[in-house]
């Protein structure tokens, strides 16, 4: 419908799959007992989960597309 994408109603999937990678991941719930020691678990777990996410992603570089068929260029001319 129109006012879903108007209103950004499909967004709803983005924080709801980084709270269920989150929970699969460290577990549905706190162990610490006080509020500073939750926050400290917390910053941990997502510290974790996003190095985690950064080993998984590629290492990949941008190259210009004229650099590339430069060298193509040369190697296949007659």
């Amino acid at each position: 419908m129109k006012w879903q994408g108007s209103r950004g109603y499909g967004k709803r999937w983005l924080p709801e799959t980084a709270i269920g990678r989150y929970k699969s991941v460290i577990g549905c719930r706190l162990r610490a007992r006080s509020l500073t020691g939750e926050q400290t678990e917390i910053a941990i777990g997502c510290a974790a989960l996003n190095r985690m996410l950064d080993c998984a992603r590629p290492k990949s570089v941008r190259r210009r597309v004229d650099c590339i068929i430069s060298r193509f260029k040369g190697r296949h001319s007659p």
